[in-house]
């Protein structure tokens, strides 16, 4: 277990997992939305959403269904859902994706499994609803003034 909280090593730097601050064990099941600002390690199941503005490792046996939005990820285990990673997401060959990607910079090893669109941008920009609901909050401030 210790080669899980080491430096792992990525092109152009490497993903910082010396403290991790919640650990997902491999005989929790957790069910809801998951909320972080440190690093999270899931090694059991997660059913609904997991955000932090830190990094992300999903291990080999882990399994997602949901969204997932860090700034960094590693994922070997099995992610059903979207992801989202600001910087650099890296799957290993036993990672199997099921959803859309969207990062800034992405390896993927040979036998690493993906079923979805994969889009690299500089940055993250928000999601379509959050487009329209600020939309919709400059249309309100505007009419207000009139």
């Amino acid at each position: 277990m210790d080669c899980m909280f080491k430096k792992i090593a990525k092109q152009g730097g490497d993903i910082q997992f010396d403290d991790v601050e919640t650990i997902i064990g491999p005989s929790v099941k957790l069910e809801g939305e998951f909320q972080s600002k440190g690093n999270v390690m899931v090694s059991g199941v997660l059913i609904g959403k997991l955000e932090t503005s830190e990094n992300v490792r999903i291990e080999t046996n882990a399994q997602i269904e949901g969204d997932i939005t860090a700034r960094e990820a590693i994922i070997a285990g099995n992610v059903h859902g979207n992801i989202i990673i600001a910087q650099h997401l890296s799957l290993l060959s036993s990672a199997k994706i099921t959803g859309d990607i969207t990062a800034g910079s992405i390896a993927i090893q040979q036998g690493a499994q993906m079923n979805g669109k994969c889009s690299m941008v500089a940055t993250v920009e928000p999601k379509p609803a959050d487009v329209k609901q600020n939309a919709a909050s400059v249309m309100q401030d505007t009419t207000e003034l009139l």
